[in-house]
């Protein structure tokens, strides 16, 4: 059982039909990455959204973005406060919002005379409280400046690996975690895509396997960011690794109503 707090909205690295791209919700009204919005959340849903935290850049994790401070402009109320890295943000500012591939919509207001949209900076010492939750932020080994988050809730925990090679700091930071602790670990290739994975900064389900080994505490796994064609493949490796384990019970993939 995931905590209450939070929901899986998406969670492939690419996107095909009913397979949506990465997107996490925390509570009523926070989304973690943008890739799959439309799929899952009703209108009233999406126009009670006003934070977007991005781990970074890349398309399959800002996909919906733009449609959500554009789809229901006219109803919103809220201003959505997009945070991010420095890099990050001018990425998305400069390719998305820069009136060429998108508007500018943070230099748009809403009827009410709110600006649509905000950007805020986040970096490894942030912490964003809100619903009785706290998130702060590490660095992710990614070919792009990449944060991972973890979310503290009263009693249940949760960490996003985001995209990322092998990272130490994931066993620290679950050790240090009061409570139950549930992990989200991307792994996006079968082992016998390695190459591809290392060059991409990618997981596989051996490199899943030797992030975790170490963990010196129980906690729950969920794997995501798998390519769909590869589904199959990385599950069953994936389980094989992981079964020797007793410190990390294996869920399966992050899919929607996990």
């Amino acid at each position: 059982m995931l905590p209450n707090y939070f929901s899986v909205l998406g969670a492939y690295g690419s996107y095909q039909k009913q397979k949506g791209c990465t997107c996490f919700k925390l509570g009523d009204s926070t989304l973690i990455d943008a890739g799959s919005v439309f799929d899952s959340l009703t209108r009233k849903q999406i126009l009670n959204i006003d934070k977007v935290l991005l781990s970074h850049s890349h398309f399959d994790h800002i996909k919906d973005l733009p449609f959500l401070f554009e789809g229901h402009l006219r109803d919103r109320e809220k201003t959505v406060e997009v945070y991010g890295s420095l890099e990050t943000i001018n990425s998305v500012k400069e390719h998305i919002f820069n009136d060429i591939v998108w508007p500018k919509f943070h230099k748009i207001n809403l009827n009410n005379g709110k600006p649509v949209v905000v950007f805020k900076l986040i970096d490894t010492e942030s912490v964003i409280e809100f619903e009785g939750l706290s998130v702060s932020v590490f660095e992710a080994v990614h070919s792009v400046p990449c944060y991972g988050f973890v979310i503290k809730g009263q009693k249940n925990n949760v960490v996003i690996s985001s995209d990322t090679l092998i990272n130490p700091l994931i066993p620290k930071i679950c050790e240090s975690l009061q409570g139950k602790t549930t992990l989200f670990i991307e792994c996006s290739y079968p082992n016998e895509y390695k190459e591809l994975a290392k060059t991409t900064f990618h997981l596989t389900p051996e490199d899943v396997f030797n992030n975790v080994k170490t963990i010196n505490k129980t906690i729950d796994l969920f794997t995501y960011h798998i390519k769909p064609d590869f589904e199959t493949e990385i599950l069953q490796q994936l389980n094989c690794f992981l079964s020797s384990l007793s410190n990390v019970q294996f869920k399966g993939f992050a899919k929607p109503n996990s």
